[in-house]
């Protein structure tokens, strides 16, 4: 089914409590309590934010990202930017590295 614009925020806050989910998977934290741990934040802090992502602060998110490795997109999309600008600013990256590289090269 396709994602409709009007539910854009929801789409991204379920998508980034995905990408928790499969990155703690991956550290091999198994419960909020694991990560509470590994990150620093309070386990009651740190389960209500989960819960609900948008109300996480950017500390606590730079904390969960020094545990866990998310998808640059997809926390680049939790925090507002689209699909469109977010591929917009990756070819640039791409283009400049290549750039560097022609010129080194």
């Amino acid at each position: 089914m396709p994602r409709l614009r009007v539910c854009a925020e929801r789409y991204s806050n379920e998508d980034f409590k995905k990408q928790i989910l499969i990155g703690m998977a991956m550290e091999g934290l198994r419960y909020d309590l694991d990560l509470s741990k590994a990150s620093g934040i309070p386990n009651s802090t740190l389960h209500g934010k989960l819960d609900a992502p948008e109300k996480l602060t950017i500390s606590q998110l730079r904390k969960i990202i020094s545990v866990i490795p998310l998808e640059p997109s997809a926390v680049l999309a939790f925090l507002g930017y689209d699909k469109k600008r977010i591929k917009h600013w990756v070819d640039g990256q791409v283009m400049q590295e290549h750039y560097k590289n022609v010129k080194q090269g």
